[in-house]
Parts: C-alpha cells; sequence; structure tokens
C-alpha cells in the first residue's frame, strides 16, 4: 500500500484494494474500512486440528469411516455431515482478490460460535427444563392431566401415525432470498419463526413432525425415527432451531448474486454484515440467545398446538 502524498488533491493509491482517491477525507476512510482492514491482514492457510467432528455431540473421530458410522445414529443436516468434512479436519485456504474469501472465513467463525452456544445452551436449559417438569407434575390436576395425556398419545400414535420425520422435514426446509431479507430486517427469532410457520403451514396438521400439547408450558411432541415421544428437555427442537439457522447462513449467497459488488461498497458490506448478524443472533450474548430462542418456541408452540385438532376431532 502507497501514497504519493499526504496533501488533499493529491491521489492516494492502496494497492491491496485497488482503490484511488485524491481527497484525503476519502483516504482515510478508506483505512477504516473492514475490506481494507480483512485484506492487510496475513493470507496464510488456516489450518485446524485434523480430525473428523461430529457437528452435534462434539465427538471427534479419527477416521471418517468411524464419523459416517456415528452420524447415522446422530441427528444430522440434509448436507451429510457437510460441516464436519469442510469446516473440520481440512485445510481452508483463503483465496479470491487480494488472497482473502472473506465468506468462507466468517462461516467458519459463525459455526465455531453456534457450536459453542449450542453446547452451552444444551447443558444449562437439559437442567432447568428438568425442574420445571418436576413443577408440571405435582400440580393438582391429576385427572385431567391423565386425560389430556390419553388424548394426545391417541391423537398421535392413530391420526398423525403417517406424520414426516423430523430429521425429514429438516432437509426438506428451504430458506429462500424473501426469507434472508425478512431476517435481515425484522431479527434471528421472528427470522426462525417465519421459516417454521412457512413450512409447517404449507402441511396438513396430520402430518406435521412437531405438536404442541401446552403452548404456554411450551410442551412439544415430535415425530423421530416413525415413533412420537415427547421433547422434554427440548433438545429436537432446539437442534432444529440451529440447523435452519445454518441453512440461512449457506443461502447467504442469494443475496451477494443479486449484490456481487458488496466487497467494494462500503454500505453493501455493512447491510452484509448485519444480515449475518441477524442470521446467527451474533450481537446476543448466551442468555440473550436463550431469550431468543424460548420467543421462537412460544411462536412455534402457537403454530402447532394440538388441542384445536382434538378439539375438532373430539377425541
Amino acid at each position: 500500500m502507497k501514497k504519493s502524498g499526504d496533501k488533499s488533491g493529491i491521489n492516494h493509491h492502496c494497492k491491496k484494494c485497488d482503490y484511488t482517491c485524491r481527497d484525503n477525507y476519502d483516504w482515510q476512510r478508506h483505512l477504516s474500512t473492514t475490506k481494507h482492514k480483512m485484506d492487510n491482514e496475513d493470507n496464510e492457510r488456516i489450518t485446524q486440528k485434523v480430525g473428523y467432528h461430529c457437528m452435534v455431540c462434539d465427538k471427534i473421530y479419527k477416521y471418517a469411516s468411524g464419523l459416517s458410522k456415528h452420524k447415522k445414529k446422530c441427528f444430522t443436516p440434509s448436507d451429510g455431515g457437510s460441516i464436519e468434512n469442510t469446516i473440520v479436519g481440512k485445510s481452508i485456504t483463503c483465496v479470491g482478490d487480494g488472497g482473502v474469501d472473506l465468506e468462507k472465513e466468517f462461516l467458519k467463525q459463525e459455526v465455531s460460535e453456534l457450536k459453542n452456544m449450542m453446547k452451552h445452551i444444551l447443558n444449562n436449559q437439559s437442567q432447568s427444563a428438568t425442574n420445571l417438569e418436576t413443577l408440571k407434575d405435582v400440580i393438582p390436576k391429576i385427572g385431567n392431566t391423565y386425560n389430556n395425556k390419553m388424548s394426545i398419545n391417541i391423537y398421535l400414535n392413530e391420526k398423525c401415525k403417517d406424520a414426516m420425520n423430523l430429521t425429514d422435514f429438516v432437509e426438506n426446509v428451504k430458506v429462500s432470498l424473501e426469507d434472508i431479507l425478512y431476517t435481515k430486517n425484522h431479527g434471528f427469532a421472528k427470522g426462525i419463526s417465519n421459516i417454521f410457520a412457512k413450512q409447517l403451514q404449507d402441511m396438513e396438521p396430520t402430518q406435521r413432525p412437531i405438536h404442541c400439547s401446552d403452548k404456554k408450558r411450551m410442551q412439544f411432541y415430535v415425530k423421530d425415527a416413525d415413533k412420537w415421544e415427547k421433547d422434554k428437555s427440548h433438545e429436537k427442537i432446539d437442534k432444529t432451531i440451529d440447523y435452519i439457522t445454518y441453512k440461512q447462513i449457506k443461502q447467504v449467497k442469494l443475496w451477494e448474486k443479486t449484490h456481487p459488488n458488496y466487497l467494494e461498497d462500503d454500505k453493501l458490506l455493512m447491510e452484509w454484515q448485519t444480515m449475518i448478524q441477524n442470521m446467527t443472533g451474533g450481537t446476543c450474548d448466551n442468555q440473550g440467545l436463550d431469550k431468543e430462542k424460548s420467543s421462537i418456541k412460544r411462536e412455534l408452540g402457537m403454530t402447532v398446538e394440538v388441542k384445536h385438532e382434538l378439539m375438532e376431532k373430539k377425541i
């Protein structure tokens, strides 16, 4: 990077960014841009520890065959383990204009943060959810609870026996450019809720893989491996939220295709960064992300509440 002078009116030229200006104010503004700072970092090969890593349960396998066998028993996204095989256990080479692949580097960081957040949420939420279930069990409404449970089980096992498995539902979730823009403008919780609602409302109630028996207490029932079970700790619901989040990150390329010059335009680059943050809840700490996910589950509960179906079927 060089400049031919410090006075206004004399050309300033940044070789790394291929940027030229005459005004010193414009030059100083360019030096502060994200693109310039990224382009001037060392373009080194980023190499992670060799291993085949399960994104869901955090296990590491020495050989790909071990991971492949494990994945058959573990809840995995539709990409067939592309997260593990692409992000962990291989070298990621920074390429492109100026030697930096900004998108790939950013996605790697976001996926790593998502993994850490998911571990924290599952560890803490499991205990709190267990305590909540204990309190519910001692509520003096044993008769109603028993009748409701029997009615729900009959409805799920008889009326919803042909419902889609949750794993298949996740694989079929489609994220559009419209979904990405909605998330950018409305934030993480509303964006994920919007995708959930669109996918589920297009399905017959008896075909849905998720039902809610009590939206206030967020009691969910999930079908997977051809079996209905109560998702007491919200483990499967939370994983589904995480996978939809990851699908949104991958589909940011739809926006990039419509704005091919976003790396050279400071306004578009700022819009891109805001969009990524809203897709991942990146501006929230762990406690804030917990609240965002609770908001998503409340909206989901209203969408798939089973009480209306029980009344219609008179079960």
